[in-house]
């Protein structure tokens, strides 16, 4: 997912500064957002900054010796607006303050009374947050590329541990019940560790284990916060001519340790014939031990039974 990464800063004394952090913002794949690209808007500039503010999912704040504009009848700069907002919204905030030994031109050294009120920034900025130094813009460059690639990196392992977790409940043996009430499928859910997925897979009988059609996922994805599974499959019809394909989707009931029941719907459509397409939906139970035995056992008789035990149920 790419990131709107909010920079924050006075302008007429950071212009080659916020260049270049917008730069390694970009050279990351990431979306830098700044004030220069806001363009002709109906409101306010500072209520257009901070609207941007909410939007973004990361905040830059590159502080120097300015304190910045307080617009008439505030109390506060448009820059410390911007951090406060930031800081109320709980975004992610990478914060970088000029190194005070670094030389600078003194015409953009502020005066009194905005001398005072940026050291305090300052202070409040060290005080809650991690913040680093920078001298040139080079320097800043590199801090804020580096800074923003360790937090992705924390995404991503963190994403992948979710995602891995959400594999690891959904796997395993289901039965799936359809429209049809004579028919249920015997699928299997297996994590696609390469791809941080699942794979589906199924074989659908009637009641006397009678195979009717084959299917599995050609390409599927994983929406791990709202327990939801998606995937592209293709499927073979006993009795049936051509080859079926649809997408379908998967949504699983919370529970602690492995789901055990979940929801679904997919789309089915002939290749032989374009106007086939037709929605349905499905359920899903998780199958018990001695099911799945039952199911890879060699017993046709065994089979039989089960699977005109579980219709019944469904059924009823």
């Amino acid at each position: 997912m790419t990131l709107r990464v909010f920079i924050s800063s006075t302008y007429v004394d950071l212009v080659d500064y916020r260049k270049r952090a917008a730069e390694a913002v970009d050279c990351l794949d990431q979306l830098s957002v700044q004030m220069e690209e806001f363009g002709s808007r109906s409101t306010s500039p500072t209520n257009t900054s901070l609207e941007e503010v909410e939007k973004c999912d990361v905040f830059v704040g590159i502080y120097a010796h300015r304190y910045g504009y307080i617009p008439p009848g505030s109390e506060s700069s448009i820059t410390k607006m911007e951090f406060d907002r930031a800081q109320q919204l709980k975004k992610l905030t990478l914060c970088f303050v000029i190194d005070p030994d670094y030389n600078w031109p003194p015409k953009y050294i502020e005066r009194e009374p905005g001398r005072t009120m940026l050291e305090k920034f300052k202070e409040e900025i060290g005080t809650d947050l991690v913040r680093e130094t920078f001298t040139t813009p080079e320097d800043l460059a590199s801090k804020v590329g580096i800074s923003l690639a360790r937090h992705l990196l924390r995404e991503h392992r963190n994403l992948e541990s979710e995602l891995n977790s959400f594999c690891q409940r959904a796997e395993g043996y289901w039965w799936s019940f359809g429209a049809d009430p004579g028919a249920v499928s015997f699928v299997t859910l297996a994590p696609d560790k390469k791809a941080s997925t699942i794979s589906i897979s199924g074989n659908t009988y009637d009641k006397n284990y009678n195979f009717l059609n084959a299917w599995e996922s050609a390409a599927s994805c994983i929406y791990h916060s709202k327990r939801k599974f998606y995937y592209y499959w293709q499927g073979w019809w006993y009795q049936k001519m051509g080859t079926h394909e649809g997408f379908g989707e998967i949504s699983f009931d919370d529970a602690a340790g492995s789901f055990l029941s979940s929801r679904g719907t997919y789309m089915d459509s002939n290749l032989i014939d374009s106007e086939s397409l037709i929605r349905k939906w499905s359920i899903y139970r998780r199958c018990t031990q001695q099911e799945i035995e039952v199911m890879q056992g060699d017993s046709k008789e065994t089979k039989v039974a089960l699977l005109q035990n579980i219709l019944k149920v469904e059924k009823d």
